[in-house]
């Protein structure tokens, strides 16, 4: 049996504090992550090197691909669409207005478009203070669970109809 070998290259090197959150975009051939500390949303190009990136006012734990294309970033006081064609931010919901030492973390589109998003304590990760969110198609927040940690590495099943998270 033959088993081709796939070697890893880097693509783009920078001193990142703290890098999450890859997102790639087929339609536009790009590469979407978070440098949650930077606090910057990031991307890249693989085809012509070309590398943008825009400043957060605070944290940002992830961004998605909506349905309609928008981004949708995670930032420590809410959830955002973010348009790269113009760097600007327009609040939906901040989950958690009573929490100030929480902060979004990671974040993922369902099947249906539905965005769902985690929260943790920055300052005490084993605080379980955090809480798994939903996010509507009409941005209706639903609170899916509660009393956890460190929300990470959403995915769902090949059909779609389980999650699972870390």
């Amino acid at each position: 049996m033959n088993k081709k070998t796939k070697k890893a290259e880097c693509l783009y090197r920078s001193n990142f504090s703290l890098a999450e959150s890859p997102l790639w975009v087929p339609e536009e051939k790009l590469l979407y992550w978070v440098d949650i500390n930077g606090p910057t949303i990031n991307c890249l190009n693989p085809i012509n090197g070309t590398f943008n990136f825009w400043r957060c006012h605070t944290q940002i734990g992830c961004v998605a691909r909506a349905k309609n294309s928008e981004l949708i970033a995670a930032l420590k006081d809410g959830i955002y669409n973010f348009r790269p064609e113009t760097g600007k931010f327009a609040k939906i919901v901040d989950p958690e207005p009573n929490k100030p030492e929480n902060r979004l973390n990671d974040g993922k589109i369902d099947k249906t478009g539905r965005f769902l998003v985690g929260s943790m304590n920055d300052g005490n990760p084993d605080n379980p203070s955090g809480s798994l969110y939903q996010l509507s198609l009409n941005n209706k927040l639903s609170l899916l669970l509660d009393q956890i940690r460190i929300p990470n590495s959403i995915a769902w099943s090949p059909e779609g109809d389980i999650m699972y998270f870390s």
